[in-house]
């Protein structure tokens, strides 16, 4: 009773675009690694994949999380990811490991 179609021959096929793409990937991510990010950004000329080196499959819970935001937000702007200024990546980090102590 469900709809049945034919799926092309090219369903699996990589995407490929000129549209411009940021991409970003957790450094720790074990879910969707930096690699897989690269490989999508092979078929993506115009994009820019940006690892965020302390960030796991998210970012949330590091330091200056607005980086993120203003990065999403610049490249909405400008229509143009590849000369985004990237470096606040490198400042997000865990907080503190922090234990107290009871007397």
């Amino acid at each position: 009773m469900w709809p049945r179609a034919k799926v092309p021959d090219n369903f699996r096929d990589p995407v490929s675009s000129n549209v411009p793409v940021l991409i970003f990937s957790g450094n720790m991510d074990p879910v969707t690694p930096p690699s897989r990010g690269e490989e999508v950004a092979h078929y993506l000329p115009n994009s820019r994949h940006v690892i965020v080196p302390q960030a796991g499959h998210g970012v949330d819970g590091l330091t200056d999380p607005g980086c993120f935001d203003r990065l999403i937000t610049e490249f909405i702007e400008k229509g143009d990811a590849k000369n985004l200024d990237v470096s606040c990546v490198n400042r997000m980090s865990p907080p503190p490991f922090v234990t107290l102590f009871a007397k």
